[in-house]
């Protein structure tokens, strides 16, 4: 997550620590022991020098790029902080949690600005469209849903995208689709104009997943896709 800086990655444990490992010297710089749980996600901000993660502690916490050092650690619900994205304008950041709120603060600041209920159950996955038109986000409720982000939030479209819950959300690099995974073992394409649906891709027409589908990152090349079933998968899109 943080290869822009001094070709730096972070990378989060079961543990709850981040490791700080330079490329280039190839070797772990710093380890920060940010959560008593796992790591769900994590998320930088160059333009304010900021990284975020989040925990299964239900805490979201604040580092400086810079120092590679914790500015705050807030505890936001009892249950599991799983997603953050910040907006493409770098104006706000978004985190999604287990008790079905996703709540929206303010850069470089940190005010919580908003908080919504998104999900009946957990809210798993957040991302912002490219142009920061809307925010999408995922639950455990298997709903797919959409908030206009020049509306103070208002809710856009729900839609029922899978059978389980929804675990990670992607935009394509020309920014025309996304993709959703799913605990239901399926990847799905959705047009981003009109947040409608495309393409199912399951393990029976397909050869995806057999297990639940946890992350996605879409690359200039290709769809990538990893699951509980050990596998990661690359899908060329057309």
């Amino acid at each position: 997550m943080l290869r822009e800086r001094a070709r730096a990655a972070a990378a989060g444990t079961g543990a709850g620590s981040v490791h700080i490992i330079d490329f280039r010297e190839k070797k772990e710089i710093k380890i920060l022991q940010l959560h008593s749980a796992q790591v769900f996600d994590i998320r930088c901000s160059l333009q304010h020098g900021l990284f975020f993660t989040a925990g299964g502690d239900g805490q979201f916490s604040v580092c400086s790029l810079d120092a590679l050092s914790s500015l705050a650690i807030r505890k936001l619900c009892a249950e599991k902080v799983r997603s953050i994205d910040v907006h493409p304008q770098q104006t706000e950041v978004a985190v999604a949690s287990g008790d079905g709120y996703v709540r929206i603060f303010s850069l470089p600041d940190l005010e919580e600005k908003k908080m919504f209920r998104a999900h009946e159950l957990s809210a798993n996955c957040v991302k912002y469209h490219p142009q920061g038109d809307y925010l999408l986000s995922g639950g455990r409720d298997a709903h797919l849903k959409a908030w206009d982000c020049k509306a103070d939030f208002a809710p856009i479209v729900s839609i029922p995208a899978h059978n389980f819950a929804l675990y990670s959300i992607v935009f394509s690099p020309d920014e025309k689709l996304f993709a959703t995974a799913s605990r239901d073992k399926t990847i799905k394409l959705w047009d981003a104009e009109r947040i409608s649906f495309l393409l199912r891709i399951d393990h029976e027409k397909f050869e995806g997943h057999v297990n639940s589908v946890n992350r996605l990152l879409w690359t200039e090349d290709a769809l990538v896709s990893a699951g509980d079933d050990r596998a990661v998968l690359v899908w060329k899109v057309e």
